[in-house]
């Protein structure tokens, strides 16, 4: 038995039920081979819609024409992406950059930015993939994995850089089923009942193929052949939460105790919309003052990382930036998540009892 097949790291050498966007991006591929440039590209769609494994597999097949970064490997630093860009050491986003166009004036590649949502000061990156396009007439896939990115995207640099979008739309039950008998095959494994197979997709096609492929190498490697509807259900809140974690620990303090109380009021208040005041009020509460400038700024932040979103109202422009609505919500995240979160809180702050009005 092969279990690198059952890691979401795996590229297999042939995708179920990417096709037509395999072509898309494989045409722009080609025709920069071809003449040296070609369109921006923004992939979009949600966590787990193969997007990453989709520009992988191309990868492999156009490997002189495409360069990889990950903002998460990053550390979020702009500066480390415009080092790993030149493949040297710049101590400032100038000097870096410098060494970003004598780069790219010698060698012609695509630049794929995955998860570039969580850069951070991500108007920066805008305006400086705008500058390098304007330069070098370099092409940028580029990945997010939250709705309404695109607004994050200053105007001059929309008008530059015309992102074309790529569409990954979410997989079905039955596409997670393809994908998981797929790999399954590839590993060599086995399960007497093809039904497991069935239940891992029902379960986890709103989580994504990630949660599902995840479950199923847990499946494989502690040898559990005919697992209950319990048993896999309680896997998948493990992966549920060690996705949340990871999440959580890449945010600084004060974006997680917004995040802990944004959670706590949403419970508390049965999932309806929260008022943005009310979460400023509640932080000064339990976590002592800090300026509401401060405040407003961080959940602007988590909005822009696509954690919270607007609900009943539309985004206003503002001298120093965009508005947020008056309410919030936390769509992004499952029911689990955010029970997750809620009980993280009461931890949290000490002998504080979060209430909604």
């Amino acid at each position: 038995m092969d279990i690198i097949p059952l890691t979401e790291e795996y590229t297999p050498k042939t995708l179920v039920h990417r096709g037509e966007q395999i072509k898309d991006i494989e045409n722009e591929i080609l025709t920069f081979k071809r003449i040296g440039v070609c369109s921006n590209l923004l992939i979009d769609g949600t966590s787990g819609s193969g997007k990453t494994v989709t520009i992988k597999y191309l990868i492999k097949k156009y490997p002189e024409q495409i360069q990889y970064h990950n903002a998460v490997e990053l550390d979020s630093s702009i500066l480390n992406l415009l080092n790993e860009i030149s493949d040297k050491s710049g101590t400032t986003i100038y000097s870096a950059l410098t060494k970003v166009f004598d780069t790219l004036s010698q060698k012609r590649i695509i630049l794929v930015i995955d998860e570039i949502h969580k850069f951070r000061n991500i108007e920066k990156l805008w305006n400086l993939l705008n500058g390098i396009y304007r330069r070098t007439s370099i092409p940028s896939f580029v990945i997010p994995t939250r709705k309404q990115f695109v607004n994050t995207m200053p105007e001059d640099a929309k008008l530059t850089l015309l992102y074309q979008h790529v569409l990954f739309p979410a997989y079905t039950a039955d596409e997670i089923r393809d994908i998981l008998k797929q790999r399954l095959e590839l590993s060599g494994a086995s399960f007497e009942d093809d039904g497991i197979l069935s239940a891992i997709a029902y379960r986890t096609y709103h989580l994504g193929a990630r949660t599902a492929i995840n479950v199923l190498r847990t499946l494989v490697c502690d040898e559990i052949k005919k697992p209950t509807p319990a048993m896999l259900d309680g896997i998948i809140h493990r992966f549920d939460a060690e996705s949340l974690k990871t999440t959580i620990c890449r945010m600084d303090k004060i974006e997680q105790n917004l995040m802990f109380i944004m959670a706590d009021l949403m419970v508390t208040q049965h999932g309806r919309p929260v008022h943005t005041g009310l979460v400023t009020e509640r932080y000064v509460e339990g976590f002592g003052t800090l300026a509401r400038e401060t405040i407003s700024r961080k959940i602007t932040n988590l909005v822009e990382y696509g954690y919270l979103t607007p609900v009943g109202g539309q985004r206003t422009a503002k001298r120093d930036g965009p508005g947020i609505t008056r309410r919030l919500s936390m769509d992004i995240l499952t029911a689990y998540q955010i029970q997750k979160i809620h009980d993280e809180l009461l931890t949290a702050i000490p002998q504080k009892k979060l209430e909604a009005e």
